[in-house]
């Protein structure tokens, strides 16, 4: 980003890079071809996890996409709650300090398992964040996050995502207005807006939903509104 912003071109062209730290969205792919290789295409692997867990997962957005990542399951068993749908690691080649059913606090689903490899799709950090057309989007309460700043002007909402027919990626924000001056069409604009100035994917289907605080789904354990109801995994599963 330094060299984007400074302008900073001469630099010998890099045909392969490891990134590692972040996660490494669509635009921030997009500023690393631009700056790094002047646009010629360039071999990206992203490498997944953690300091109580080293790196143990790595995507190359060439083949599969930014969000997934291919694991060996017989370095680490992963398993994905299903209600919440956050990742828990069990270390089983870490024998010194092993890791036990640990709580990532990411969210994903396993996408393929079989004796050789894992593939993963990560979707963010848990209950506060979802992915949809390969960018993350969060939710959480920041001064410099404008989705949040416009959806809390709701007394409550709830960010439902499922698969189409086709296999599309479909967003419902379903929220609580009390107030009379907001129209229904005009907050699907502006929260269609809001993402797909992110995705810069015209297709997907984002929609909003006046409803009562009845209408939102609690979580069987807290009793609390759900701020993200991801339905794709039980489409997949259904």
């Amino acid at each position: 980003e330094y060299l984007h912003k400074n302008n900073i071109t001469d630099l010998p062209p890099i045909s392969n890079l490891l990134y590692a730290g972040e996660t490494l969205h669509d635009k921030k792919l997009e500023i690393l071809q631009r700056t790094l290789n002047g646009n010629e295409a360039m071999n990206v692997l992203s490498v997944y996890g953690s300091a109580e867990s080293g790196v143990w997962a790595i995507s190359n957005e060439k083949v599969f996409g930014n969000t997934y990542f291919y694991y060996d399951p017989n370095t680490m068993h992963v398993e994905i709650d299903d209600e919440s749908q956050e990742i828990i690691l069990t270390s089983l080649l870490k024998y010194r300090y092993p890791l036990i059913r640990y709580k990532t606090n990411d969210c994903g689903r396993i996408i393929e398992l079989n004796e050789k490899y894992g593939v993963l799709q990560l979707f963010g950090r848990s209950e506060l964040s979802f992915s949809v057309g390969n960018e993350y989007h969060d939710i959480s309460e920041s001064d410099n996050n404008p989705l949040y700043a416009y959806l809390s002007r709701f007394v409550s909402f709830q960010v439902k995502i499922r698969t189409d027919q086709n296999g599309f990626d479909c967003v419902c924000f379903c929220v609580v207005n009390t107030d009379e001056s907001l129209k229904e069409t005009e907050c699907a604009k502006e929260l269609r807006k809001l993402v797909k100035s992110r995705t810069g994917d015209k297709s997907m289907d984002v929609s909003c939903k006046f409803c009562d605080v009845s209408d939102l789904e609690l979580s069987k354990i807290s009793g609390k509104i759900k701020p993200i109801v991801d339905m794709r995994q039980q489409g997949r599963d259904g």
